[in-house]
């Protein structure tokens, strides 16, 4: 045994440092002392969706003058939406973090119901990868965008994005979400 060891009452206990609170910065924390990092999991039904390019269009102002006004196209809100309340709902009233976070994005597409049996086996198996649209950079926009003020205050701080697309039977998105050991800058 170690000298000095022998007697552990001499030794001072130290209390845990606190663990500063999820909130965003501008919003009291509900809880200031909760010692759990996020790490959250949820599934967004359906078949995946891109983010669309932002539209815009000319319009005619009280005045009779005439303004470009800029709109997101409408299954864009509607896809970010579907991830919005499926985030919700996995949040069950989590405040969203401010720390670094890492995302996986699982995404599954439907097989062409044009294929052959085999084809569409091959594709099922892993074999042959979905390589069309949507493109897998605008699926994760969608996702990350829907997700914003909801799992955390601003999709800037997702650090890290593992992502693949593959087919399936039941399309679908599969979201998990985790807080990681930094702090924010």
């Amino acid at each position: 045994m170690f000298s000095g060891m022998d007697d552990l009452g001499k030794f001072p206990t130290i209390a845990p440092e606190p663990v500063p609170s999820r909130a965003p910065a501008h919003l009291p924390s509900p809880y200031p002392d909760r010692p759990s990092k996020l790490s959250v999991e949820f599934v967004v039904p359906g078949e995946p969706k891109g983010k669309g390019r932002a539209r815009s269009r000319i319009a005619k102002g009280k005045g009779g003058a005439q303004f470009v006004t800029h709109y997101t196209p409408k299954n864009t809100v509607e896809y970010e939406n579907l991830v919005r309340m499926a985030a919700h709902e996995a949040m069950a009233g989590e405040a969203p973090t401010s720390f670094p976070v890492a995302v996986t994005i699982r995404v599954f597409c439907s097989v062409p119901a044009s294929w052959s049996k085999k084809k569409r086996a091959r594709a099922l198996a892993g074999e042959v990868l979905p390589t069309g649209k949507p493109d897998l950079d605008n699926i994760e926009k969608s996702v990350l965008d829907g997700m914003n003020k909801i799992t955390f205050r601003d999709d800037s701080v997702v650090c890290a994005v593992i992502k693949r697309k593959r087919y399936s039977e039941t399309p679908r998105v599969e979201v998990a979400v985790r807080e990681l050991d930094a702090a924010p800058a």
